[in-house]
């Protein structure tokens, strides 16, 4: 189990949770999470553009055994996930500082939010010390929520409702960082993720426009987390 602490607990945080620089491990299928480090591992899931976690991932997942990847992912897919962050639509924001791959925010000043996700630590320290309890705000335009509730529940005449594959509970990915979401959906367009099952997830994303995939990042983050419990059931579902 060194992995857990070590390498995968390093940057996911033992618990699991996961930050806004990469995905929750909590709850995902064994076989998924292991799929997932080979396509890292082989090159067929990449970044959309040069990033040092994607490249960290990359090295880890090329230096990990087959029995130490295989107890990693059943400790990560025994837990129950959880929401990332506090989802907040705003006109203005703290002025946001950048530190790391995130934000931190400056409460002496505001500055206009604009069309963007801008997703940070409310303690700075705490992230920094890579607490598994601290706690994220994701500051989202007003509207964009209820926008993208109608995008991923009913979809448009370019591209099918997400709730048709992640089902109503929006599983896998409801409640998670707003920011990872945009990241992922902008790779599937790249067409830089790869990994098995990508497919059908290129051919949305390629439908999508920049503004709606802010729309559905803030409406997905705002989302309860789904349980494994209706992980199991979709599943179980011919």
């Amino acid at each position: 189990m060194d992995h857990v602490g070590g390498a995968c607990g390093y940057c996911h945080l033992v618990s699991g949770a996961g930050r806004s620089e990469n995905a929750q491990l909590r709850g995902l299928p064994v076989d998924y999470i292991e799929e997932q480090v080979h396509a890292f591992a082989s090159g067929a899931r990449r970044s959309a553009r040069h990033a040092y976690p994607t490249a960290y991932m990359a090295a880890a997942a090329r230096t990990i055994g087959a029995a130490d990847l295989r107890a990693a992912a059943r400790y990560f897919s025994a837990l129950e996930p959880v929401r990332h962050a506090r989802v907040i639509e705003a006109a203005t924001i703290p002025r946001a500082v950048p530190m790391d791959f995130v934000y931190t925010f400056d409460t002496s000043a505001r500055e206009p939010l604009g069309h963007r996700i801008i997703e940070g630590p409310v303690d700075a320290e705490r992230h920094r010390l890579r607490d598994p309890h601290e706690q994220t705000v994701a500051w989202v335009p007003i509207g964009s929520i209820a926008r993208g509730g109608a995008l991923a529940n009913r979809g448009t005449a370019r591209f099918p409702a997400c709730a048709g594959c992640h089902t109503r509970h929006f599983i896998g990915i409801g409640g998670a960082s707003p920011t990872y979401i945009v990241r992922q959906l902008q790779e599937f367009r790249a067409r830089t993720r790869n990994d098995p099952g990508a497919g059908p997830m290129q051919t949305v994303a390629a439908r999508l426009r920049d503004a709606e995939i802010i729309d559905l990042a803030a409406y997905i983050g705002s989302r309860p987390a789904w349980t494994r419990a209706e992980m199991a059931a979709s599943m179980a579902k011919p």
